[in-house]
């Protein structure tokens, strides 16, 4: 009689587990419009990407390899790929065609990489801002005309953080169920 006790009481524990997990997806859920804005703001970012500022970087990089460009860029290509591992030479290869690199950044979902690779880019990015305000002198070193990747993965990294947790909340619902 305790052995059968002691299930009943574990599936009574599993069944107000399932409920707490489908309150929080529903809450989740409510909160996933939120994730709609950064999309938003992802392709306005897009839009400002052109030929010319693909261009002025490419022209940068062999003249010369400003840091906070080329640290920034490698953070924006690392959430390209899904690989916290990105390199200049990765940097250089997403930046040979403007019509790919536009493609990709349009077609990218955000529920796409990991949600470790996106908290640690979103920590680093936000820490990169300052160096993407505007000049205020003709500085041969200005970088700010990239900021359009700097808020694109800004945006990126709020939507997949909104997206990744309600995806993982849903997982969790069906695994409770199972």
């Amino acid at each position: 009689m305790q052995e059968s006790s002691k299930e009943e009481q574990s599936i009574v524990e599993i069944e107000d587990m399932l409920k707490e997990k489908e309150v929080q997806l529903v809450k989740e859920k409510d909160s996933g419009n939120q994730s709609a804005q950064f999309k938003a703001q992802m392709k306005t970012h897009v839009e400002r990407v052109d030929a010319a500022t693909i261009k002025r970087i490419n022209k940068i990089f062999e003249d010369a390899n400003p840091e906070a460009l080329s640290k920034m860029l490698e953070v924006f290509v690392a959430l390209l790929r899904n690989n916290a591992n990105s390199k200049p030479v990765d940097v250089e290869l997403f930046f040979k065609d403007h019509a790919k690199l536009v493609s990709k950044m349009s077609k990218h979902d955000s529920t796409y990489c990991s949600l470790p690779l996106v908290e640690a880019s979103f920590a680093k990015l936000n820490e990169m801002r300052g160096n993407f305000a505007p000049s205020q002198a003709n500085d041969p070193n200005d970088v700010s005309f990239a900021v359009c990747f700097l808020d694109w993965s800004i945006s990126f990294c709020e939507a997949a953080k909104i997206d990744l947790k309600l995806q993982k909340l849903q997982q969790d619902v069906v695994d409770a169920k199972l």
